[in-house]
């Protein structure tokens, strides 16, 4: 991370990277807690997180600065998008009616979400190859990532 400590002056593309590295971790832990409120909420996160960052990526680009960052970016940003695949999406139906007070819906969807996560779980320990996730109908990860 560029950085003059002496000033406490951070770099806003390295902050902004560094933001990424670390909602992406919370929201890993989130899955793997099988928390879909906080999951949700830290998914809206790392997605604002990765727009934010892809405009100061955009502009690091065009003036040519931060190479080494930009790449860093890059692999981040994969790795970002593969945990965002599994990760608690509520649609704007089940959050509409939650703010209304009416949680059904998104008891519904968080309950199709933590049996897709376990069922997920239970192939990949029995190795027995990929099983859809109820809660998005297809598969949540690339068959390479399974190994």
């Amino acid at each position: 991370m560029s950085a003059d400590p002496a000033a406490g002056h951070v770099d806003p593309f390295d902050a902004a990277v560094e933001d990424i590295r670390r909602l992406t971790i919370a929201l890993r832990t989130a899955i793997e807690a099988l928390d879909y409120g906080q999951g949700a909420t830290t998914r809206g996160e790392v997605v604002a997180a990765l727009s934010r960052t892809q405009t100061l990526a955009d502009s690091a680009d065009a003036a040519g600065t931060h190479t080494v960052m930009l790449h860093e970016f890059r692999d981040i940003r994969a790795i970002a998008s593969v945990i965002l695949e599994i990760a608690p999406s509520p649609s704007a139906a089940a959050v509409e009616a939650a703010t209304r007070g009416n949680e059904t819906l998104w008891a519904a969807e968080e309950h199709a979400w933590i049996v897709g996560r376990l069922v997920g779980r239970l192939a990949n320990e029995a190795d027995i190859g990929p099983v859809a996730d109820p809660g998005r109908m297809r598969d949540p990860l690339p068959d390479e990532t399974r190994r």
